[in-house]
């Protein structure tokens, strides 16, 4: 794959809305790390490590409790969100945390221990609320350990319980390893995906509907909300650290789309038959193109090329003509990408494959028939004779 890559400028005039009682809605914001002038409410025990630029949720002490919000603005959830993060939970066991979306308030925080600082316990869990909770201790009244799960009690205060779990997923690791883990969570559509280290294949996958949670609004008729971490200990301890956070809300609805799979760079010789493909996501319609580098128009099916619309492209009977770079991607209502990749076709007389057609060729190929090598098969017709002699002469006498 060639080391360049492009967006695409697409017009999408879609504005968040939100009340004027509210700051606006943000569409998206990076955290590669968290230096201390980063825009959060940190809320009880949390804090910013200086030293290593971590978010950290509480420190590795009994009865901790701590929350951290992005405040700068509202975050635009309605319409679809992509959030990824990456934690690090060290090696003990309590209690777990969430990334949340909540509309009670910048510093809303919950119980400490098994509330994971959202939920109800020494104090009321946080109201109007949806977490996603990374839990690393069991109770009698909650799944084993360690498990994921989707928890809301709607507009009344949230709780850690089973019952108000709207979809889980039992882990059959630790997160509590030392290791570093990446979650990636989506709205799109009605669903809420949730990936933990394989970003391709989720671990939850449900139908969610923001604006109706157990019969009721959280974010009664508001398109935004707060969002970000709570996490608590108990008697079991463990320091909650989120090491990177990025969030991207889908602007009208819309999944911008992304890039995969990649077509790398590729080499044939004349007469084969090439298939190019690669793989996406984003909402649909998408639009996949294919083009030759610095043309303004798009390959079209016709002749030799077939699938010039479809992410995967194929060109028969290669000729050296064909050689040179591509561009290729998808665009849908909201979003383009592409990238690109090189071709490289040789002439068939062309045995040593420098992109010349001479006498060092002939050499070669008097070498490679004298041995019976299946190199010197020029016709491919699965024997080394004559005949291939003959056609490689004839293809070399026109120097190709």
């Amino acid at each position: 794959m060639l080391a360049r890559s492009f967006a695409i400028s697409v017009l999408a005039g879609v504005a968040c809305s939100a009340s004027a009682a509210r700051a606006q809605c943000a569409s998206s914001f990076n955290f590669p790390s968290f230096p201390p002038t980063s825009s959060l409410s940190l809320v009880g025990n949390a804090f910013i490590d200086d030293i290593r630029e971590f978010l950290i949720l509480t420190p590795d002490e009994v009865g901790q409790r701590g929350a951290a919000y992005y405040t700068t603005e509202l975050s635009r959830v309605v319409s679809g969100f992509e959030t990824r993060f990456a934690f690090n939970l060290g090696f003990n066991a309590g209690d777990g945390f969430t990334f949340i979306i909540q509309l009670e308030s910048p510093t809303a925080l919950g119980s400490g221990g098994s509330g994971i600082g959202f939920a109800s316990g020494e104090v009321s869990g946080i109201t109007r609320s949806v977490a996603i909770e990374f839990d690393t201790f069991a109770f009698s009244d909650e799944f084993p350990e360690d498990h994921v799960s989707v928890q809301s009690n709607g507009n009344a205060p949230n709780d850690a319980a089973d019952d108000f779990s709207l979809a889980s997923a039992i882990l059959p690791f630790d997160l509590n390893d030392g290791q570093t883990h990446e979650a990636l969570i989506t709205y799109e559509n009605g669903f809420l995906r949730v990936y933990l280290d394989d970003l391709v294949v989720p671990i939850i996958n449900t139908p969610l509907d923001l604006e109706d949670l157990r019969g009721e609004d959280i974010l009664s008729g508001e398109s935004c909300a707060w969002i970000g971490f709570t996490a608590g200990t108990g008697a079991a301890t463990a320091e909650h650290a989120i090491l990177q956070w990025d969030f991207l809300s889908y602007a009208g609805g819309c999944r911008p789309v992304d890039l995969t799979s990649f077509q790398p760079n590729v080499e044939f010789v004349q007469g084969e038959t090439a298939v190019f493909e690669f793989d996406g996501t984003g909402s649909l319609p998408r639009a996949p193109f294919w083009r030759r580098t610095g043309e303004a128009e798009n390959l079209q099916d016709g002749g030799r090329i077939s699938g010039a619309t479809t992410q995967r492209l194929t060109i028969t009977d290669l000729q050296p003509s064909d050689s040179g770079n591509y561009d290729y991607g998808l665009t849908n209502d909201c979003s383009g990408v592409g990238t690109g990749f090189s071709l490289l076709v040789f002439c068939q007389a062309d045995v040593n494959r420098d992109q010349q057609v001479d006498f060092f060729d002939y050499l070669d190929f008097v070498f490679l028939l004298d041995q019976e090598d299946s190199g010197a098969d020029f016709n491919h017709d699965g024997q080394v004779d004559f005949f291939d002699y003959l056609d490689f002469a004839a293809a070399f006498s026109v120097e190709c």
